[in-house]
C-alpha cells in the first residue's frame, strides 16, 4: 500500500490558492496583481533610498523636485484628458481613435512647450532656481515618455492585462532607482543630471514595456490609422474631457505642486529639498495602493455606468473608499508621530527637517491618497464641472495658505498652514464625490473610526517608545507597531474580499470576485 503524497496535493493545493487571489477576473485578483508589482518595486526603491541620500544632497534634491513639478504640470495637459475617454468604449476600433486624437494633442502641447523652453534661463532666475536651467530641455523627452506610457496603460487597463501593467511600474522603479545609484556614486556624482537621468530613463522603458504588451492586445488597430473623421467625431462627443476635466486636471496638479513652485520665492535654501524628501516619503508609498486601485476601480465603474448599474457603483464607490482609509491610515500616523526620528536613522541625520515637515503635511497626503483615486466618478458620471470647481476652490485654498503662511519667513507655519487647508480641500472632494457615487454618510465614516481603533495598540507602542529619546528605539517600535497593525488587520478583516469587513463594503448587487 502506497504512502499517499500529501506534499504534491498540498502544492497542487497553494498554486491553486494563488493562481484564486492573482486571477485577472472580478474587482480582487487584479488589484492583489498590481499591487503586488507595485509595492514590489517600492520595497526595492525604499531600499535603495538610505544610498540615495546619501550619495545626493538637499539641493540635489530640490532641483529634481522642480523639475518633475513642472513635468507633471505639462503632463496633465498633455491629452486634454481624451485618453481617458478609452475606458468609455465598446470596440476598439473606438478606442485606437482615442489614442490617436491624444497623441495628436501631445504633439501640440510638445510644440509649444518647444517655443516655451527659449525663455527658460529668464523664468529659471525669476523662479529663484536657476540651477535648474540646463535640464529643462529634458522636460521634452520626459513628455513623451509618460505620455506613451500612460495612454498604453490605458490600452492594457481596458484589456484587463494587469501583469503587463505591473511589469511596466516594476520596470520604471528598477531603472530608475538603479540608474540613480549608477550615476551618483563618486567619480561621477552625477548631481541633480543624476536624479533627472533616472527619471527619464525610468519613464523610457515603461513606455517601451507598454508598447510591447499593448501590440500584443489588440493594439495593432492602433497602427492602422482611424480616419481622422472618425478622430474629429471622438473629439466632438468627449469635449468636456478638453473643457473641464483638462482645467480641472491641471488645477489639480497645480495645488499638489504649488509648494514646489512657491517655497523657493519665500526660501532661498534647502528648504525645498527637504519638503520634496518628506512629501514623497509617504506620498508615494500612499499613491502605490491608490493607483492599483484607481486602475481597477475605473474598468468596474466604467462598466457599471455603461450597463447602467447605479447601486453597483455605489457598491464599488464605498468598498474602495474603505480600503484606502485602511491602506492608508497607519503608515500616516507612523510619519506624524515618529516622523523625524525614523528620517534621521534610515536616510541620514541632515534629513530629519524632512521628517518634521512630513509631521505636518499627514493628514493632507492621507485624503490626497484616498480622494485621487476616486475622482475617477467625475469622469465617469461626466460631471466635469463639478470637478473643475472642486479643484478651483482647492487651488484657492493652497494658494492662501501658501500666502500666508510664507510671509511669516517660517517654514513650520508655512508645513502647518499647507497641510491643514490642503486637508480641508480634500475632505470637501470627498463628500462630494461620495454623494455623487450614492453613498451614506454611515458608510463613508465608518471606516476612520475602525482602522483608528486598528491602529491604536501600534501608536502606543511607538509613544512609550520615544519617551526613550533615541532615534533608533523609535525606528524598531515603528517596526513592531506596523507587524502589531498587520496582526490585527489581517484577523479583522479578508482583505479585498468581502469577508470579515463591515457590512456596506459587500452590499447588493454583489461585487465581483
Amino acid at each position: 500500500m502506497g504512502v499517499p503524497n500529501f506534499s504534491g496535493r498540498a502544492a497542487v493545493s497553494l498554486r491553486q490558492t494563488i493562481g484564486s487571489l492573482y486571477t485577472q477576473k472580478g474587482f480582487r485578483g487584479p488589484v492583489l496583481t498590481l499591487f503586488t508589482g507595485s509595492s514590489s518595486a517600492l520595497l526595492l526603491a525604499y531600499l535603495c533610498e538610505p544610498v540615495l541620500t546619501r550619495l545626493y544632497t538637499a539641493a540635489d534634491y530640490k532641483v529634481m523636485g522642480y523639475f518633475t513639478a513642472l513635468s507633471a504640470l505639462l503632463f496633465s495637459i498633455s491629452s486634454l484628458r481624451y485618453d481617458d475617454a478609452l475606458m468609455l468604449q465598446k470596440k476598439d476600433s473606438d478606442a485606437a481613435a482615442v489614442v490617436l486624437l491624444s497623441w495628436i494633442v501631445l504633439l501640440a502641447v510638445l510644440l509649444f512647450t518647444c517655443v516655451g523652453l527659449y525663455w527658460g534661463d529668464t523664468f529659471a532666475h525669476r523662479a529663484n532656481i536657476p540651477a535648474i536651467t540646463p535640464y529643462l530641455v529634458l522636460i521634452i523627452p520626459v513628455l513623451v515618455a509618460m505620455r506613451l506610457a500612460r495612454t498604453l496603460e490605458l490600452w492594457l487597463v481596458r484589456a484587463k492585462a494587469f501583469r503587463f501593467v505591473m511589469a511596466g511600474q516594476a520596470a520604471n522603479t528598477g531603472v530608475m532607482v538603479t540608474s540613480r545609484i549608477g550615476v551618483g556614486v563618486p567619480p561621477v556624482s552625477a548631481g541633480p543630471g543624476g536624479l533627472i537621468g533616472g527619471y527619464l530613463a525610468g519613464n523610457i522603458v515603461a513606455a517601451l514595456i507598454n508598447a510591447v504588451a499593448a501590440l500584443r492586445e489588440g493594439g495593432r488597430i492602433i497602427l492602422r490609422l482611424p480616419p481622422l473623421g472618425k478622430v474629429w467625431q471622438t473629439a466632438r462627443r468627449y469635449r468636456r474631457f478638453p473643457l473641464f476635466s483638462t482645467p480641472s486636471s491641471l488645477v489639480a496638479a497645480l495645488v499638489y505642486r504649488m509648494p514646489v513652485f512657491m517655497i523657493p520665492l519665500y526660501f532661498a535654501g534647502d528648504e525645498l529639498g527637504y519638503y520634496v524628501k518628506g512629501f514623497a516619503a509617504l506620498a508615494i508609498p500612499l499613491s502605490v495602493a491608490g493607483n492599483a486601485i484607481s486602475r481597477v476601480f475605473f474598468v468596474h465603474a466604467a462598466e457599471a455606468k455603461i450597463h447602467n448599474l447605479r447601486q453597483r457603483l455605489t457598491s464599488i464607490s464605498t468598498m474602495v473608499h474603505s480600503r484606502l482609509v485602511m491602506l492608508g491610515i497607519f503608515p500616516t500616523l507612523v510619519l506624524m508621530v515618529a516622523g523625524p526620528d525614523i528620517f534621521a536613522v534610515v536616510f541620514g541625520a541632515p534629513w530629519r527637517t524632512a521628517g518634521v515637515y512630513v509631521q505636518y503635511l499627514g493628514p493632507w497626503l492621507l485624503l490626497g491618497s484616498i480622494v485621487s483615486p476616486l475622482t475617477r466618478i467625475f469622469d465617469i458620471l461626466e460631471r466635469q464641472r463639478i470637478d473643475l470647481a472642486t479643484s478651483a476652490a482647492a487651488c484657492v485654498l493652497m494658494s492662501s495658505a501658501l500666502i500666508l503662511g510664507g510671509r511669516t519667513g517660517h517654514m513650520p507655519a508655512l508645513m502647518l498652514s499647507i497641510g491643514a487647508m490642503g486637508a480641508l480641500a480634500r475632505l470637501g472632494q470627498l463628500a462630494i464625490l461620495m454623494h455623487l457615487a450614492g453613498a451614506k454618510a454611515t458608510a463613508v465614516l465608518a471606516p476612520y473610526g475602525k482602522y483608528l481603533l486598528l491602529s491604536a495598540p501600534g501608536i502606543g507602542i511607538l509613544i512609550a517608545a520615544g519617551l526613550f529619546g533615541k532615534p533608533w528605539v523609535t525606528t524598531v517600535a515603528a517596526i513592531v507597531a506596523a507587524s502589531a497593525f498587520g496582526v490585527l488587520l489581517l484577523r479583522n478583516e479578508g482583505l479585498f474580499t468581502g469577508r470579515g469587513g463591515t457590512k456596506q463594503e459587500s452590499p447588493s448587487p454583489r461585487l465581483p470576485d
